[in-house]
Parts: C-alpha cells; sequence; structure tokens
C-alpha cells in the first residue's frame, strides 16, 4: 500500500496586516487576535507532518515574520505573493523549506501549475 501525503493549500493570510482585519470584515479586535486566530485555525487542520503550500500574500512586509513559526506544519512551501517580501531569508528563516514564484507539482496523474496568480486555462 503506497502511503499518500496529506496536502493543504492555502493564500491571502495577510499576518500581520491590520487594514485587512478592517476591509475585509474579519472582526478581530486586536492585530494580536487576529494573528493567532489565523494560526489556530491552521494548526487544527494541518498536522505536523502535511505539506502546506501558501499561495502568496501571507505576512505584511513589515510585520514580524517569527510569527510563521507557530505553524505547526513542518513542510511548508511559500509561492510567493505581491504583498510578500521578495526577502526569501525572511520566510526561510521562520518554518517555511522553500520559497518560490510559482511551481508546477504532480497529483497522481495530474499536473496543477502553483501560482498567487491567476493564469488563462489552456495555458500549456
Amino acid at each position: 500500500m503506497k502511503f499518500k501525503r496529506t496536502i493543504w493549500f492555502l493564500s491571502d493570510l495577510h499576518l500581520e496586516h491590520w487594514n485587512c482585519n478592517k476591509f475585509c470584515n474579519r472582526g478581530f479586535d486586536t492585530l494580536e487576535e487576529m494573528n493567532q486566530g489565523i494560526i489556530d485555525s491552521i494548526n487544527g487542520l494541518v498536522k505536523e507532518n502535511h505539506t502546506l503550500y501558501l499561495l502568496g500574500d501571507i505576512i505584511w512586509s513589515t510585520g514580524d515574520f517569527t510569527i510563521l513559526n507557530k505553524i505547526n506544519c513542518k513542510d511548508i512551501r511559500l509561492i510567493r505573493g505581491n504583498h510578500d517580501d521578495s526577502n526569501y531569508n525572511k520566510f526561510l528563516k521562520n518554518n517555511i523549506k522553500l520559497v518560490c514564484e510559482e511551481m508546477i507539482i504532480k497529483i497522481g496523474k495530474t499536473r496543477v501549475l502553483l501560482s498567487h496568480y491567476p493564469y488563462r486555462y489552456g495555458f500549456w
């Protein structure tokens, strides 16, 4: 029997970005409450041995990147979005295994393009 790894996909967490709370009606009273609520939601589903793909706009570039260490998953891969800092080391020092602009993965026999940005169907 072949072991199948659990894979998760998330995007637009906007940790450390207080304006997202206001503009998106997230309903939190403080930035810390918003950050912790998002992290708790992730940790409630994504386990340490799962793979988590973060598809961009994860954390505000002036924020505290150490908050990423609160995510329990040990296999986190970031596909950078337009609101993510271009300094990959900020991510790699804080619980992110891999950072790239886009990636193609294979799930079974299906190739899947991972990107923060939309693509027109049939591009390949």
